[in-house]
């Protein structure tokens, strides 16, 4: 009988190990630039596939999946504690269905994220993650051309509580 506590609470141990991976987090892991040093922050399902938050050796990078993992990709590295508390990167390619957005956010005071384009905008989701960092992303379907001649109307934009604009980026 105390062979089989032993066995059980082995068995228990192993299962319950950090080590442990579940397919979808290998099938993440596979396909990051540092898996060695990938520590995911947090990842969302959302109609067009997985959108991944997460830091590496390089800094904070997010990624997108579809569903099937027939397209994925990663994004350029952001930086992991801004030094104006914000940052952000993006990633449009053209075989994927959507333009993703996403960042680290140092400043206690940053409570809304906009992401602004010529004709539409959307306020990015802020996430706290399970490590106590503050992270952001949206997405758009598409990434607007400028007008000829002129510049991108991109715009992204953080804000306090009470609507101030606290820091910006793009064109002004």
């Amino acid at each position: 009988m105390k062979k089989l506590y032993i066995f059980l609470l082995c068995l228990i141990l192993v299962s319950c190990s950090e080590k442990t991976v579940k397919p979808s987090s290998q099938k993440f892991i596979n396909h990051v630039p540092f898996p060695k040093s990938t520590t995911l922050q947090y990842k969302e399902k959302i109609d067009e596939g997985t959108i991944y938050l997460y830091k590496d050796k390089s800094g904070f990078r997010h990624a997108f999946s579809s569903n099937d993992f027939k397209i994925w990709f990663n994004s350029g590295n952001g930086v992991v504690n801004p030094k104006d508390g914000f940052d952000w990167t993006m990633n449009n390619v053209p075989d994927v269905p959507i333009v993703t957005f996403g960042g680290v956010i140092t400043r206690d005071d940053i409570v809304k994220v906009m992401v602004k384009q010529k004709t539409m905008e959307k306020e990015a989701k802020i996430i706290k993650t399970k490590q106590g960092v503050r992270v952001w992303f949206t997405t758009f379907k598409i990434l607007e051309d400028a007008d000829k001649g002129k510049p991108d109307q991109l715009k992204i934009e953080a804000y306090s509580r009470d609507g101030k604009l606290i820091w910006k980026d793009g064109v002004y």
